[in-house]
C-alpha cells in the first residue's frame, strides 16, 4: 500500500512503513 510506505502518522501503519521509516 503507498499510504502504508509514507510515514505520515505518529506510528508506521505497516511493517513497509516502518522499514520506510527506518531507510
Amino acid at each position: 500500500n503507498l499510504a502504508d510506505n509514507n510515514f505520515t502518522g505518529p506510528l508506521p501503519t505497516s511493517l513497509a512503513g516502518n522499514k520506510n521509516l527506518i531507510l
